[in-house]
């Protein structure tokens, strides 16, 4: 997840090329390579990268440059979904004291346009119910990624 992919063709919109760059590199990327081979247009090039980040779609720091916004469960929830033919893809993993499930869902089932979210689980005390709390645990989770909050 973490090198950067061959220029996409240039018939898709800015947009949709820095935000699928965005969502295969899973980490930082610097303006320089997310925008290679893209454009020749600057003002095209700035105006695309704006609006990701005005939608709240992509984080900017001035050092490092962009990342898909969102937690990283739910990033790597997207990048799960753009290498899958689905319409939802679910990362999950124990942090801390919790479960945290990320979601990553496509608006249109032809477009990366994504709704991304997050659910934290409190991770089953130790003791005699343990298990069952595990599995309705599992089952949450199973309710999540088939049929939505």
């Amino acid at each position: 997840m973490s090198h950067m992919p061959p220029a996409v063709p240039c018939m898709r919109p800015l947009r949709a090329q820095f935000l699928a760059r965005l969502i295969d590199a899973g980490n930082w990327v610097s303006r320089e390579d997310l925008t290679a081979g893209t454009s020749s247009s600057l003002l095209a090039i700035e105006d695309a990268l704006a609006d990701l980040v005005v939608d709240g779609e992509a984080d900017y720091r001035k050092d490092v440059g962009y990342r898909l916004a969102g937690s990283l469960q739910a990033r790597r929830a997207a990048w799960l979904l753009r290498n899958s033919k689905t319409t939802r893809a679910v990362y999950a993993e124990p942090v801390g004291d919790q479960y945290l499930v990320g979601v990553a869902e496509r608006k249109d089932r032809d477009s990366l346009d994504l709704v991304m979210y997050e659910l934290a689980l409190p991770m089953p005390e130790p003791g005699p119910d343990s298990l069952a709390q595990q599995q309705r645990m599992a089952q949450a989770v199973l309710d999540l990624t088939t049929r939505g909050v």
